[in-house]
């Protein structure tokens, strides 16, 4: 769970019952059903987006001098919180809303609207706006024993995890000394990007590397991002959170081996290898990747070129309706098409981050060239927030050549995700 002002918490609140009134909450009939006991969560969403695994098994002690006890339960949204945060509360008179310090969700002190308070039961929401959009927690919480809420994914989309295998409870980890997958003890955080047709990209975080199906050898490893088949992957659920992952060639299964110390690809035979949880995790980089269409250009008294720009590489943090850095990376590939003009051939481009913003859950980004690159382009972003799942976001990159005039002024227009 985050301590921070930006995003992500918990907090606690508490609605009245027909009871008198008094000048001070602390004297109302309600502070006693908030304060006696442990509140458990027993659920929590977010309108738009998928909650966060990790503010979905808080506990919550209220005290009657208005301080609070959140304790953050097995899985913390990070290593670095604390495991027991400390804050105070406030209620207005009638207990509909309670006021949080320094623990809850967009800006602080945070406001909670209670909609049921019982003995037994707290029910409250939480609005704010976050990238623009329009966003809505709600929580449920209950004394006593509550059912303890799965903290693995019930269904994959794009996002990070970790991934546990049911045979021997490893983690699906990297081999620094070959990039070969293996299982290990270590919860190496993954980012699922979407490819096409329900399969998926899964690279490590913060890299620019996909997992591949090294075919001949039968295991899974890492291998620079190019989009074929083997790099793409199905995730089937087989029951009780567990999933498959199946790659698009020849739908083999990865099935995690402690013996031989790898992740190889087998036919599917039901075993418990072959069967994996995914743990959500929070990361705050934004990242992409993307090819383009070849585009040709110049003609009219020039020669006539082609350009294809490959191994579009973008990566950006956001922090409230700003992005704070970024970077972008391709490959461009010239050609002449007509004529006996030499081409630049294929060289690496790196652009600088000049701004971005936020505004209405639209993202715009801006580069400029730097001067190392053989030819120059500003490039700028375009991307929506979707709205139905806050880690991605979808757009388009656009380069525009600035050290020629028309007809050698190209524009190339690449679709891209990223996601967080």
């Amino acid at each position: 769970m985050k301590t921070s002002s930006k995003v992500r918490s918990i907090a606690l609140v508490i609605l009245f019952a027909a009871c008198e009134q008094t000048s001070d909450p602390f004297d109302n009939p309600l502070n006693g059903f908030l304060t006696s006991g442990t509140w458990k969560t027993a659920s929590v969403s977010v309108t738009p987006g998928t909650i966060n695994i990790c503010e979905r098994d808080n506990l919550f002690v209220f005290k009657n001098a208005g301080s609070l006890l959140i304790d953050q339960g097995a899985l913390k949204c990070k290593t670095s919180d604390p495991s027991i945060f400390q804050t105070s509360w406030r209620a207005n008179k009638d207990f509909t809303q309670i006021t949080v310090d320094d623990w809850g969700w967009g800006t602080l002190p945070n406001v909670w609207n209670v909609t049921r308070l019982t003995s037994e039961n707290l029910d409250f929401s939480i609005d704010f706006i976050i990238n623009g959009i329009q966003t809505r927690v709600s929580y449920k919480l209950q004394k006593g024993d509550v059912p303890s809420v799965p903290l693995f994914a019930s269904s994959v989309t794009s996002g990070a995890y970790s991934i546990q295998a049911k045979g021997d409870l490893r983690y699906i980890d990297i081999n620094s000394s070959n990039n070969e997958l293996r299982p290990t003890q270590n919860e190496q955080v993954w980012k699922i990007l979407p490819a096409t047709d329900g399969f998926f990209y899964i690279r490590p975080n913060g890299d620019i590397s996909n997992v591949d199906y090294y075919v001949s050898q039968g295991k899974a490893g890492l291998w620079a991002a190019h989009g074929d088949a083997n790099q793409q992957w199905k995730f089937v659920s087989r029951g009780d959170g567990y999933f498959t992952i199946e790659n698009r060639v020849d739908a083999r299964v990865m099935t995690s081996s402690a013996s031989t110390s790898t992740v190889q690809l087998q036919n599917f035979s039901s075993q418990d290898a072959q069967l994996f949880r995914f743990y959500p995790k929070e990361t705050d980089l934004y990242e992409g990747t993307g090819y383009s269409n070849v585009v040709q250009f110049g003609g009219g008294g020039f020669c006539t070129w082609s350009i294809q720009l490959r191994n579009v590489r973008l990566k950006f943090n956001i922090s409230g309706s700003t992005v704070i850095n970024a970077t972008l990376t391709n490959e461009s590939d010239e050609k002449t098409v007509i004529g006996g003009c030499g081409a630049v051939g294929v060289v690496q481009q790196s652009y600088n981050f000049l701004d971005g913003n936020i505004q209405g859950g639209s993202v715009t980004i801006n580069f400029s060239p730097q001067n190392t690159n053989a030819t120059k382009c500003n490039v700028r972003f375009s991307g929506t927030i979707n709205p139905a799942n806050g880690n991605e976001i979808s757009g388009s990159l656009r380069w525009t050549r600035i050290d020629q005039g028309p007809p050698l002024n190209y524009q190339v227009t690449i679709p891209l995700i990223v996601v967080r």
